[in-house]
């Protein structure tokens, strides 16, 4: 049977860990590197440029 103590220990060990990844991928997720050229995606300002030259 597992113990009170034991119980605790993985509990803090589990808890901890979780943390460390949420911490891991928010820091990957902050510095990633965004692809230029990818040709879907557009910023804001060239769809606003994109449709002033329609209505022109």
């Amino acid at each position: 049977m597992i113990s009170d103590n034991d119980l605790y220990r993985l509990a803090i060990l589990l808890g901890s860990a979780s943390v460390l990844l949420i911490i891991l991928c928010h820091f990957l997720e902050v510095n990633a590197i965004e692809d230029k050229d990818n040709s879907d995606v557009r910023s804001v300002d060239e769809n606003i440029e994109i449709k002033r030259k329609k209505k022109n």
